[in-house]
């Protein structure tokens, strides 16, 4: 074992004030070389990284106050070299003890030690002419291959998101479309963050990658993908990775580095191959007639079905009462009006609240009848060879008219015909 500071008794003598008397222990055991803080006011730290106990190897750059010592093996000669104009106080002095009498004897050949002027707190307080081979620690180490899989898939959604909003915003109505592209930008912005923050191993991009893959799990086609995302990044290494690295990496990662990546890979193949499944399925379902009538037929539609169907029921009951012609919604609401001495208590063919209103539902209903009929005795007194029933959509949605045939028609995107396809 091995003392440092300024405590002349020290087997490493330093004069700087900043160091304590006691600065430093360094031992051998089991684990190699170790440098211990002994308690000092201002700390050590081992290639820029400030630590209470850690192992060093040849190469590492000690920082002790403002003195910087480089490890060399123990075969390397070399002498003590200052530099007064660098240094603000007197030379360092340096000791060594000798195994056998444990005197005093000459200073432990170093190949350098020498003051640097140091950048501060920022940049972990590496010295600004220290080169940079000098910090080969954990933060020099390539980036995991499954991290820079993730970086990758990142930058991919940037476009997926921007196009995809930009798409979506065409099917959609008008109040929507501006939302659509913001989603679309917002999303995309996301994308680029976390592939910053993933490359520049930020703590903040390893909790947000946390909890997007514990979402993802609830989009079912993805859950295999964000289950193999959380339990990479729940893993020692990739914890270690986003921390500080003071701690020596765990070891053995470069196998499972491999399997974690080829799983995320698959897993995001096969989401990818699974909504595309599920996205033909969905089209191919709407033309079948049970599923066509529950994915494409909202409530509103049916009931304005319904009553179109009502008003061909009415009129069929009109046409009746001379076996030709039909009302207008007058004479089928108030029969008196156009039948010559109709009971005053007779039945309406059309009752109820619904054909009160023109606009019902989110539908706008219109009844036309053309081509009058001349009187006939003991016919109605108005009546019409054809009428055309109609309900077009106040908002989004499909337009429904019916005939004489009593065929109710749809279109979509314009006021339907007798000559549209029937619904189903």
């Amino acid at each position: 074992m091995a003392t440092i500071g300024r405590d002349p008794s020290s087997d490493l003598v330093l004069n700087d004030p900043k160091c304590s008397r006691r600065h430093a222990v360094i031992e051998t055991g089991p684990e190699g070389v170790i440098i211990r803080d002994s308690g000092s006011a201002n700390g050590i730290y081992v290639n820029g990284h400030k630590t209470e106990r850690s192992r060093i190897r040849d190469g590492d750059l000690i920082k002790l106050g403002d003195v910087l010592v480089t490890l060399l093996p123990e075969d390397i000669s070399g002498t003590v070299v200052m530099e007064e104009g660098d240094f603000p106080f007197p030379a360092a002095a340096a000791t060594a003890e000798d195994p056998t009498d444990r005197s005093r004897a000459s200073p432990r050949p170093l190949r350098e030690v020498r003051p640097r002027r140091l950048r501060g707190a920022d940049d972990d307080d590496r010295p600004v002419d220290a080169p940079e081979s000098l910090y080969a620690g954990p933060r020099s180490q390539g980036r995991p291959l499954t991290v820079t899989l993730l970086i990758a898939l990142w930058v991919l959604s940037v476009p997926l998101y921007v196009v995809g909003g930009v798409a979506l915003s065409w099917q959609a109505p008008g109040a929507g479309r501006a939302g659509l592209v913001a989603a679309g930008l917002l999303l995309a912005t996301l994308s680029v963050a976390m592939a910053v923050g993933l490359w520049q191993a930020r703590r903040w991009a390893y909790v947000t990658q946390l909890v997007i893959a514990g979402l993802g799990l609830f989009l079912c086609p993805f859950s295999l993908a964000s289950i193999a995302v959380l339990v990479y990044m729940l893993r020692p290494a990739a914890r270690w990775y986003f921390s500080d690295r003071r701690a020596e990496a765990p070891e053995g990662t470069g196998q499972a580095e491999v399997i974690f990546a080829a799983a995320l890979v698959g897993a995001v193949l096969l989401g990818v191959l699974l909504t595309a499944a599920m996205s033909v399925l969905a089209r191919t379902a709407r033309t079948v007639t049970p599923a066509r009538l529950l994915t494409r037929t909202p409530a509103r539609e049916r009931a304005a079905i319904e009553q179109l169907r009502t008003l061909v029921a009415a009129e069929d009951a009109f046409h009746s009462v001379c076996n030709t012609g039909y009302g207008d919604l007058k004479a089928l609401r108030q029969p008196g009006t156009v039948i010559a001495d109709y009971p005053a208590d007779g039945p309406a063919f059309l009752r109820g609240p619904d054909f009160e209103r023109a606009e019902r539902d989110g539908y706008r209903y219109t009844l036309t009848v053309e081509d009058e009929m001349p009187r006939a005795l003991g016919c109605p007194t108005r009546r019409f060879r054809r009428f055309l029933y109609s309900a077009n959509p106040l908002g989004p949605g499909r337009s429904l008219v019916v005939g004489p045939d009593g065929a109710v028609r749809v279109a979509e995107g314009r006021p339907a015909t007798l000559d549209d396809p029937p619904a189903e």
